[in-house]
């Protein structure tokens, strides 16, 4: 586990993590956990400030009704629709994979806009959690790019939105520290025990963290 993370996140997020836990009942260790396993290094902004994102084509697809100039722009593996994602911008360019690089992703859904803004912003998985656009009501937003705006705007917001998309059962799990029952819903069945063993190891080392840095 990356203490070094845990103690910059912690320091710079102190008030907001104390907030989720109070609200939902939820040990602050666990909180800290479970952003260590469910999230990557980069805290969900580019070192030029903006907020990560990734832009999902199978998904704008499903949302845009011009299912036509989709198609004209992206391709994607029939099979497994997230993988082999590419993009052109006209009938005269050659597909690109976009995966991987921020630059490449924002002039994605640029394009996307262009043919359906609200379907873009439904497409795209954005900030720390990484949690699709069209989630947006399970993250107490009124709407894809509003949570997208939230989401630019704080860390914070990055946080309640995520915790907000947790639910009533995955809070109650992760109360009762059946964390299998958690990663069974968060990440799926298949990957339930794998995460559910890293949240439980990284919960243990935050606890003795804490109690050093408290002693």
């Amino acid at each position: 586990m990356n203490t070094k993370r845990v103690e910059k996140f912690y320091t710079d997020n102190e008030h907001t993590i104390d907030s989720l836990s109070a609200q939902y009942s939820i040990p602050i260790q666990t909180i800290l956990a479970i952003l260590v396993i469910e999230t990557n290094d980069d805290d969900g902004y580019s070192p030029n400030g903006k907020l990560i994102i990734r832009f999902e084509a199978h998904k704008f697809f499903k949302y845009a009704p011009n299912k036509v100039a989709v198609k004209n722009h992206f391709r994607w593996d029939e099979k497994k629709p997230w993988t082999k994602q590419v993009f052109r911008r006209s009938d005269m360019d050659t597909f690109q994979r976009y995966h991987g690089n921020q630059a490449a992703e924002y002039e994605v859904f640029r394009c996307a806009q262009l043919i359906d803004e609200i379907a873009a912003y439904k497409s795209i998985s954005m900030g720390l959690p990484q949690i699709m656009g069209f989630n947006y009501k399970k993250a107490g937003f009124n709407s894809a790019e509003e949570m997208y705006r939230a989401f630019w705007a704080s860390i914070e917001e990055q946080l309640n939105g995520m915790f907000a998309f947790f639910g009533t059962a995955m809070k109650k799990y992760l109360r009762e520290d059946r964390f299998f029952e958690f990663a069974r819903l968060y990440n799926g069945e298949g990957k339930a025990a794998t995460y559910a063993k890293k949240i439980a190891e990284a919960k243990i080392s935050i606890e003795s963290w804490l109690l050093t840095e408290s002693s």
